[in-house]
């Protein structure tokens, strides 16, 4: 068979292999249980002065503890929807993750039994699983979404100053630390709204979460220029300053 023709079985090959995939999809996230209603709001997500996006979330209590639900919408059109759910400790116990959009079909699972966290992500006929030692109280940490963040401000306010973050895209566990505490104000229409400012060292980045009383209302990233903040607290943006 000659080279012209060998492209074209390849090509026809990857054709047919892409078709499957689109065709297989990504699938339908599991249902999660049933809830009361806790918390909630929508995040404007913001990087470098850009507008990437916005993430709606709830947290609800269940029977065996929390279920925090977000959904992303990336200014590209792409759609990330999840939910996780944590033990009354507000450490995880399950995540559940689709993304769709162009070029995207993918799904993401993180379970916890015995002592044993495994990762498994599905795109199209490709499956990848890993297994990780369980390092509780544990937080997981899915870019760029904010709710799962709602559960480390829980689990500060209860007393935590030592957490472990599951990096979902990386596969790994990274150690957290609480920095520091303070008292903050936000600006918020030519007036200052009294907050909580957390800084945590996560690995080896620093993450800021800004807090009233139990509510997340901001996130920040400032090695990646990333904000998040609450539009229904903060509708002009994240920007500090003092009480």
């Amino acid at each position: 068979m000659d080279l012209g023709k060998l492209l074209l079985v390849a090509a026809a090959i990857v054709g047919l292999v892409l078709l499957i995939q689109i065709a297989a999809g990504p699938g339908e996230l599991p249902d999660p249980p049933e809830g009361r209603f806790l918390d909630g709001g929508t995040f404007a997500l913001v990087q470098g002065g850009n507008r990437l996006g916005e993430e709606k979330f709830s947290a609800w209590i269940v029977a065996q503890g929390f279920r925090i639900d977000t959904e992303v919408k990336l200014a590209g059109g792409e759609v990330r929807q999840g939910w996780m759910t944590t033990a009354s400790s507000w450490s995880l116990t399950r995540y559940e993750n689709l993304r769709s959009g162009p070029r995207v079909w993918e799904t993401t699972s993180v379970k916890i039994e015995q002592g044993q966290v495994t990762v498994e992500t599905k795109a199209g006929l490709s499956r990848k699983t890993k297994k990780l030692p369980e390092v509780p109280p544990l937080l997981v940490q899915d870019p760029p979404a904010v709710g799962p963040w709602f559960a480390a401000l829980r689990m500060i306010l209860g007393g935590a100053r030592r957490l472990a973050l599951l990096k979902v895209r990386d596969g790994q566990i990274v150690p957290v630390e609480v920095r520091s505490m303070l008292a903050v104000g936000l600006q918020i229409l030519g007036k200052k709204l009294p907050a909580e400012r957390y800084t945590l060292r996560v690995g080896e980045e620093e993450v800021i979460l800004y807090g009233q009383g139990d509510l997340l209302i901001g996130l920040s990233f400032p090695g990646q220029g990333l904000q998040a903040y609450m539009v229904e607290v903060l509708p002009t943006g994240l920007v500090e300053s003092e009480l």
